[in-house]
């Protein structure tokens, strides 16, 4: 099945931005974990449905990166 989405890979965090994440987040603090494992288990190909297949091609949401 075809979408609107053009599917591409989460691009790693930057080093400056991951070593301030490291400075300034507990190991455990959630938001550091969503960051350094939401590439392993998140794609665009997992919002499929959540695209049409017509009309102008969307747009990914936006990324902190």
């Amino acid at each position: 099945m075809g979408m609107s989405l053009k599917c591409k890979s989460i691009e790693p965090i930057p080093s400056d931005t991951r070593a301030l994440g490291k400075r300034l987040l507990a190991p455990t603090d959630p938001y550091r974990i969503i960051g350094d494992r939401l590439s392993d288990f998140v794609c665009d190909e997992d919002f499929v449905d959540l695209y049409s297949n017509e009309g102008k091609p969307a747009s990914p949401p936006p990324c902190w990166l």
